[in-house]
């Protein structure tokens, strides 16, 4: 029989640390601001229990740019979203900088990368597979260039 003491239990993620980190990295990442008072609010519960049930930290690239990102940080662990528009050689070189800044700092503060559409952890060789599975899915949906709003936005 098991016991306890015979599984290691990773100690929590510390987002606020990871997040500071990518910001502080000068690739373009601010935080989205979230504002708990409103959260409050509209779901009729205090801030402090907004701040519980809503701790995830989002970054995002400045508004309309030319290859936004959204990364949204958790005790879990981490998601990045690309959009699927087109991958021109210089938007590939931008979100290679933005990988090679992201990955290590990610595996750094203990977090362990997952791509759920190639249902694969991430590795040093994952950024051409996660590319390649990008670009497939982009020739296939119209041309979304120049959107009105920030990406990140609903309409």
């Amino acid at each position: 029989m098991e016991s306890d003491e015979d599984h290691e239990v990773p100690p929590p993620i510390d987002t606020r640390a990871v997040a500071n980190a990518l910001v502080g990295l000068n690739i373009g990442l601010i935080e989205f601001p979230k504002d708990y008072d409103e959260i409050s609010l509209r779901l009729s519960i205090s801030v402090d229990e907004a701040k519980k049930k809503f701790p995830e930290i989002e970054l995002n690239t400045k508004e309309l740019e030319h290859v936004p990102i959204q990364l949204l940080l958790n005790v879990d662990g981490i998601a990045m979203t690309l959009p699927y528009w087109e991958f021109t050689p210089a938007v590939w070189d931008a979100i290679r900088a933005y990988w090679d800044g992201i990955v290590p700092t990610v595996f750094v503060n203990g977090m362990v990368g997952y791509d759920g559409q190639l249902r694969a952890k991430i590795g040093d060789k994952s950024f051409d597979k996660m590319m390649a599975h990008h670009i497939s899915i982009s020739k296939k949906l119209p041309s979304h260039k120049d959107p009105i709003k920030p990406w990140w936005k609903f309409w």
